[in-house]
């Protein structure tokens, strides 16, 4: 039989059969991720099925299995919020083993050139959403319901580039951490203040975008208050390394219910512009008794501290020490 006749053959017999998954995967090449998803799932069987049976989907050189249906525990326990905006796969070795879990952005799919991350974190696919497509996990959360004027306002913005129109300034990000420190400092509260629940739902619902670019733990909260001490302390040293008077300084002394005695101590001069400044320049524990050597030996430690030329004040410690004498 020739080659010609044996392929009419093969075309008009009634009892041929379909031809095998192999041959059908082969024209998924070019298709979406999307379309060769819906294919794998749909040939998908119901019973356990090993890598060779699930169909492959295909992006480039590169082969991918749905991540579920090759381990059947893993449908039970993705629960991300990446989920609804993208699909999670198993991408395999040339051997057909798994090499770790990837997580595909529909969206970019939906444009024709589909993006991969590593699933081990949410982290990157976080990041992928926020700066592509302006997505958050709280923007998500709160896009169902009743839309409020903020909703819909940022619905519209999502019209715009999302590439620099959702990050926050530096300026004002560092603003705004400074405030928080300065809120907690002031109420003297614990630096657990903004782990709330309850305050992370309200920074939530006040601005989605805000509440994610700020980090609002302990850690950061603690850190953020020693980076400002260092540079209020810098801003200081600066005005009083430029005063047009000498620094006098003034001091008072407090006892707690604890019977613990502090001292402050303050310092006056006059500035470049002959205004009138008062500083802060300590608030520490006063140890030993309220003798006159005790106070000389704090205020001594804290100009020296300071960097203020010791010749300025000798005058007022001795006559400090003097008077606690008499």
């Amino acid at each position: 039989m020739s080659e010609t006749a044996l392929k009419g053959s093969l075309a008009s017999s009634p009892s041929s059969s379909p031809p095998p998954p192999t041959f059908s995967r082969l024209g998924s090449r070019s298709k979406v991720i999307s379309k060769q998803y819906d294919a794998a799932l749909a040939l998908a069987s119901t019973a356990d099925s090993s890598v060779d049976d699930l169909c492959k989907i295909i992006w480039g050189q590169r082969r991918f299995v749905i991540a579920s249906l090759l381990d059947k525990r893993k449908s039970r326990g993705r629960r991300s919020w990446i989920g609804n905006h993208g699909w999670f796969l198993a991408e395999l070795r040339k051997d057909n083993t798994s090499s770790g879990d990837i997580w595909c952005c529909r969206l970019c799919d939906d444009k024709g050139a589909p993006r991969f991350f590593n699933a081990q974190s949410t982290s990157s696919a976080s990041a992928h959403l926020f700066k592509a497509h302006g997505i958050t996990e709280t923007f998500e959360a709160g896009s169902s319901g009743d839309s409020s004027v903020i909703d819909l306002q940022r619905n519209a913005s999502k019209k715009r580039p999302a590439s620099s129109s959702f990050l926050l300034p530096r300026a004002k990000m560092a603003r705004i951490r400074e405030l928080s420190v300065g809120y907690i400092v002031d109420s003297n509260l614990p630096f657990t203040t903004f782990e709330s629940t309850y305050l992370q739902e309200l920074f939530r619902q006040l601005d989605s975008d805000l509440y994610a670019q700020v980090p609002w733990g302990r850690t950061a909260t603690k850190k953020d208050l020693e980076d400002i001490l260092v540079s209020k302390k810098a801003a200081v040293k600066e005005e009083l390394n430029n005063t047009v008077t000498q620094i006098h300084l003034s001091f008072d002394l407090w006892t707690s219910p604890n019977r613990l005695a502090f001292i402050s101590i303050f310092g006056h001069f006059i500035d470049r512009r002959h205004l009138y400044q008062s500083r802060l320049l300590a608030f520490k524990r006063q140890i030993g008794s309220h003798a006159g050597e005790n106070i000389a030996y704090t205020i001594r430690n804290v100009v020296r501290d300071w960097g203020i030329d010791g010749a300025q004040i000798m005058s007022a410690v001795v006559a400090l020490i003097g008077q606690r004498r008499v």
